[in-house]
């Protein structure tokens, strides 16, 4: 029995082996193909934030509306945490459409870097 298992362990190791060692890809083009299934969970992320700060802003105008009704039933920290708390989710989508594609906009990239350098007009010494 442990002899069959292990002749199946072996002949589906060295099966994979040989699916590895055929294919053409490199590892750069697999890291890419990695970070497709990143960006669709960072659009959901934004999209999620863009309908919760929604309607937490709602939920604070009906809480607002409930506090004015009845102070003690609704006090008015839940009024400005529901304020707040959309406010900043709203702006978490926006701070990442205004970054360059998602990077800090302390970062510099190759295309910021190549511009700045065309931009310096520095002169050329020894020549």
């Amino acid at each position: 029995m442990s002899l069959m298992r292990l002749s199946l362990f072996l002949y589906l190791f060295c099966l994979s082996w040989r699916v590895f060692a055929a294919s053409d890809d490199s590892v750069g083009a697999m890291a890419a193909n990695l970070m497709e299934p990143v960006v669709v969970i960072a659009n959901f992320v934004n999209s999620a934030c863009i309908v919760i700060g929604g309607t937490f802003i709602f939920s604070g105008i009906i809480k607002y509306m409930q506090h004015r009704v009845n102070p003690l039933a609704v006090p008015i920290g839940t009024v400005v945490f529901m304020f707040v708390g959309g406010v900043v989710l709203l702006c978490l989508p926006l701070a990442y459409i205004l970054s360059e594609e998602g990077q800090p906009p302390y970062v510099q990239t190759q295309s910021t870097t190549e511009n700045t350098n065309k931009n310096t007009n520095t002169p050329q010494q020894g020549s």
